[in-house]
């Protein structure tokens, strides 16, 4: 399978759906109402959904997590040269965060993504100096893949859930205590794992209120 970049980085619309704009459409996003075609301006569905409180990248600790990422981007002396992969990207705010000052291809299998495919089975044709993983890793089994989408000297830098609350928190979460979206988050939680775990150098760790672990690893050339 080949990479598709048709996500996007190439979209355009002819006109927003919510404010009829024709002016630009970048990213999926309406340049004048700010409206979001992959996500409907923030995952709307059910009113009593506390799912769709917020629109991706809006809550104060997506906002945290957007410092983290800027930070070790810049302490680590990454370019607009340098290739970066967001995997796991959902909704994609993080890249359409990113993609003014770096090089940012996002990948998930939602179809909204620049490359499109199961991180499982989907053949890379290439390394990227920075690969993002921000509350992706949790979900499935697949940590080898990604580091594999590493190049030498380059680096991981993931968000994932502390997994010694988040124990507790799926208990909760099958007993209804935690309801909403934080109960399906809790509950599609399969791979908890410790900071260490990861076979990569740590470079820099911070913990959002002992729920979110936040860590640069370096992939060190052997």
């Amino acid at each position: 399978m080949e990479d598709n970049y048709d996500g996007y980085k190439n979209d355009k619309w002819d006109k927003c759906p919510k404010c009829g704009n024709t002016g630009t459409i970048s990213h999926q996003t309406c340049s004048n109402c700010s409206y979001c075609k992959g996500c409907g301006g923030g995952r709307n569905v059910s009113s009593g959904d506390k799912m769709n409180s917020y629109p991706d990248g809006n809550r104060w600790a997506d906002k945290q997590k957007l410092k983290f990422v800027q930070e070790q981007l810049r302490k680590n002396n990454i370019s607009p040269e340098d290739e970066i992969i967001e995997v796991g990207s959902g909704t994609g705010w993080l890249t359409k965060s990113l993609i003014s000052g770096y090089n940012v291809t996002c990948f998930d299998k939602n179809g909204l993504a620049d490359i499109t495919g199961d991180i499982l089975t989907y053949q890379f044709r290439k390394k990227y100096k920075v690969v993002l993983a921000l509350e992706f890793l949790e979900h499935g089994f697949f940590t080898e893949k990604v580091i594999n989408l590493i190049e030498p000297n380059g680096y991981l830098i993931a968000t994932f859930p502390n997994p010694k609350l988040d124990g507790l928190m799926r208990l909760l979460a099958w007993n209804n205590i935690v309801n909403g979206k934080f109960k399906y988050e809790y509950l599609e939680h399969i791979n908890l794992f410790e900071p260490e775990e990861i076979p990569l150098k740590i470079i820099e760790k911070e913990s959002l209120f002992w729920i979110c672990n936040m860590v640069c690893y370096k992939k060190v050339e052997q």
